[in-house]
């Protein structure tokens, strides 16, 4: 197949390449025994157009449909061999579309219209990208959106039929897909590709795939990401959040650390320049502080990450100049951590200084992060002995009735535990971590035979699996690795490692590629991000931002081994 998908990439370019004899056995052949496929690619950037070819074999159907491109520049091409037909309801294929629900399977199954092979059939791909059925339902407008692809505007009948009439004869049909770009060949499963054995390779292009894409064009001149993104409808939700704003900073960061490049570094700074315009001073018991204020709220988790971003600034920078800022801002942290140990506000109203009941049960764990990463630039005992109490009060009296069936899998805490430890190291801090893990590793599903093959390497949650869970499991897992093997317990080590290559063998399905965005228009925008889940498409930056920390997690690890 490579070689036929070759030649497809040479004649489309050049249309003068015999396609050559390929030894494949699904191909759907048609009452009149024809054969039909559609060559997907992409002109300056635009959603991609579609040729269908039609031939006595797969060969000549392939031939036929590079023909119909001439005069294409193809750089990469995707091929689609229709492998089978039926009708989209189980009893029948008519239905009126305004009151009768789809049978489908989403990415899996194309739509036609019509009860032959005709020009308006489109790819499982296309269904999702624009969004041709929404609630089980055919939505005729969003078709319409596709003809221009299909070469079929000038169609009147068609566009009309499809436009005004209620009643159509609709089947679904599946194909194998396969792709070829500058970077190789590749078969494709619904609609992405597969990473059966995971290299540190694989894992450096993943992040270098966001750094030249997504993290770039997210940011716009003052510093804000595009918060969240809708590919399908090119829509821009409204809505913020300024503690994943300093997480993606952070994750930004570390790319950096790893493979640094001029321009996300220039990116960096307008992030963190938008930051710090959340900054405001406030004086509380006589104490002079710093917090990030955002909708008049004071968070925990806001100065929490708001330092862990800072301190990864100085470390990947050697500039010292916001040393000052992050002692003010945890200073606050000091002033409302009670006798216990417990930081005892999550939530603070900043115009009236009111304490709210909001607990998040991840902040802590920012908190205790954020002042060990402080310490590490600014080693001031002090840092460490608040970052002491939260944790033993999260270990010994929120967390002590906890079994592994009820802990929260906080990926924060685990950071925290594993760095608090390797500065003071106390067993504590190791048990809990360990428990944790295990109680995140129980829940991992890898029985082929139990899932469906895409949800293999994610966890137990409510509906379908998505990436952003799964990678902060992968992020603590990550953290558990390296305290284990400072331990020299090679056992847990190596489970977490195996842990973590399987669920990240998962969240990779939801990278945004691109044989993935040929049917997107913001393509640059869209490359290297991570999509909600197997079925969702929305990009937000939180999404990525932990996706791609949890991949450098394992780059690491990978290359130590």
């Amino acid at each position: 197949m490579q070689k036929l998908m070759e030649a497809v990439r040479a004649g489309l370019n050049h249309n003068s390449v015999e396609i050559p004899q390929t030894d494949y056995s699904r191909t759907y052949f048609d009452k009149e025994e024809q054969a039909t496929v559609f060559l997907s690619f992409s002109e300056n950037g635009a959603r991609a157009r579609v040729l269908q070819g039609r031939g006595g074999s797969l060969e000549a159907a392939v031939q036929d449909a590079v023909k119909k491109g001439e005069g294409v520049t193809a750089d990469a091409v995707k091929l689609d061999i229709l492998t089978g037909i039926q009708p989209v309801n189980k009893d029948t294929s008519w239905i009126n579309i305004n009151r009768h629900a789809l049978t489908y399977k989403r990415r899996e199954d194309g739509l036609m219209f019509g009860d032959r092979i005709s020009p308006l059939m489109f790819l499982p791909e296309e269904v999702e990208a624009y969004g041709m059925i929404r609630g089980g339902k055919l939505q005729q407008e969003h078709i319409f959106r596709a003809f221009d692809k299909h070469q079929l505007l000038t169609e009147d009948r068609l566009s009309k039929e499809i436009i005004t009439e209620e009643w159509h004869d609709v089947y679904k049909f599946r194909t194998h897909s396969f792709y070829i770009d500058d970077d190789g060949y590749r078969e494709l499963f619904r609609g992405h590709r597969v990473f059966n054995e995971l290299q540190a390779g694989d894992l450096k292009e993943a992040v270098k795939l966001s750094r030249d894409n997504y993290f770039t064009q997210a940011v716009n001149a003052q510093g804000k990401f595009v918060y969240s993104f809708q590919p399908q409808d090119n829509q821009v939700p409204k809505g913020y959040n300024i503690l994943r704003h300093a997480g993606t900073a952070y994750s930004m960061l570390e790319i950096q650390e790893f493979f640094p490049e001029e321009q996300l570094q220039r990116t960096i700074e307008k992030t963190i320049r938008y930051l710090l315009k959340k900054v405001k001073r406030i004086e509380v018991n006589g104490t002079d502080a710093q917090v990030i204020v955002e909708n008049d709220n004071i968070k925990l988790g806001g100065n929490g990450l708001g330092i862990i971003a800072l301190a990864q600034y100085t470390k990947v920078t050697g500039d010292r100049q916001y040393i000052p800022l992050m002692r003010d801002m945890a200073k606050w942290m000091l002033t409302i951590q009670d006798e216990t140990g417990k930081f005892s506000v999550h939530k603070q109203i900043y115009s009236s200084k009111e304490h709210t009941d909001f607990v998040s049960h991840y902040y802590s764990g920012e908190a205790i992060l954020s002042l060990v990463r402080l310490y590490q630039v600014d080693p001031d005992e002090a840092w460490l002995d608040a970052a002491e109490g939260e944790a033993n009060y999260l270990i010994h009296r929120r967390d002590s009735k906890e079994t592994k069936k009820t802990i929260t899998h906080d990926h924060w805490l685990l950071y925290a535990l594993n760095e608090l430890h390797q500065e003071r190291p106390k067993e504590d801090y190791a048990a809990h971590s360990y428990f944790i893990a295990e109680a995140i590793m129980d829940t991992q599903r890898l029985d082929q035979h139990e899932v469906d093959r895409e949800w293999v390497g994610s966890y137990e949650m409510k509906g379908i699996p998505r990436s952003t869970p799964t990678a902060c499991r992968t992020e603590g897992l990550g953290a558990v690795y390296r305290l284990a093997q400072r331990q020299e317990k090679k056992d847990m080590a190596e489970r977490c490692r195996h842990a973590m290559a399987e669920a990240v063998k998962f969240q990779l399905q939801m990278q945004f590629q691109p044989e993935s965005v040929l049917y997107l228009d913001h393509k640059k925008l869209c490359l290297g991000a991570l999509h909600e889940s197997l079925t969702s498409y929305e990009i937000r930056n939180d999404y990525t931002q932990h996706n791609i920390s949890s991949f450098l997690s394992l780059y690491k690890i990978l290359l130590e081994k």
